[in-house]
């Protein structure tokens, strides 16, 4: 029992750490984005 609570802890610090990666790939995302939207916006209007 007890080692199966260690390999449960281990998988959900793994998933931690994946769901910190794609956070801060839609960080960055994010960041590259909005100022190409503000000058589509600037165009457009």
């Amino acid at each position: 029992m007890v080692g199966g609570v260690d390999k449960w802890e281990n998988s959900n610090s793994a998933l931690n750490l994946v769901g910190r990666r794609s956070e801060m790939r839609n960080k960055t995302t994010q960041n590259i984005l909005k100022p190409i939207a503000k000058i589509l916006e600037k165009q457009v209007g």
